[in-house]
């Protein structure tokens, strides 16, 4: 995905993902940018998968942090969307 020059999201395709077996169960897209859903194998992806994609990359941009590589906390390891998760859930974020 790339933003156009009035920021806006376009949505790009390298064609990577249409290289893989149609029955495969590994997820279609970049680890760490893969949607809930296809990291379950789940055969039909929505336009929910790619705009949790797209703010996949979006929090990689603020944070500063790889999506693909585990965030370490205090006590434990986690995904940067599990990550976030907690910093909003715990009120340290607002989210709308």
């Amino acid at each position: 995905m790339l933003l156009n020059s009035c920021f806006e999201p376009e949505v790009s395709d390298y064609g990577i993902a249409n290289l893989l077996k149609e029955t495969t169960k590994r997820p279609r897209g970049a680890l760490g940018y893969a949607a809930p859903e296809d990291l379950k194998g789940e055969e039909n992806l929505t336009k929910s998968s790619d705009v949790f994609s797209f703010g996949v990359l979006i929090l990689e941009l603020v944070t500063g942090k790889n999506p693909a590589e585990k965030v370490l906390t205090d006590s434990e390891k986690l995904s940067l969307t599990e990550w976030a998760r907690n910093l909003v859930i715990g009120g340290k974020v607002e989210a709308d």
